[in-house]
């Protein structure tokens, strides 16, 4: 599985510990090779506002 993860308002130093509980998550659905790409995104960006406005209607 490859995945790419924005993550509003995470500091990076967390990436690891996301990433080692996301792939805890897929080994118990039987997904056992995984890569993910992480980028942080601060909630002060025009798009992140403009996707957070549509994931409270």
């Amino acid at each position: 599985m490859t995945a790419h993860l924005v993550l509003a308002d995470t500091d990076l130093s967390q990436y690891e510990s996301i990433k080692m509980a996301l792939r805890h998550d897929l080994l118990h659905a039987n997904i056992h090779h995984v890569t993910f790409e992480l980028e942080s995104r601060v909630c002060g960006e025009q798009a992140c506002r403009d996707k957070h406005s549509h994931d409270q209607d």
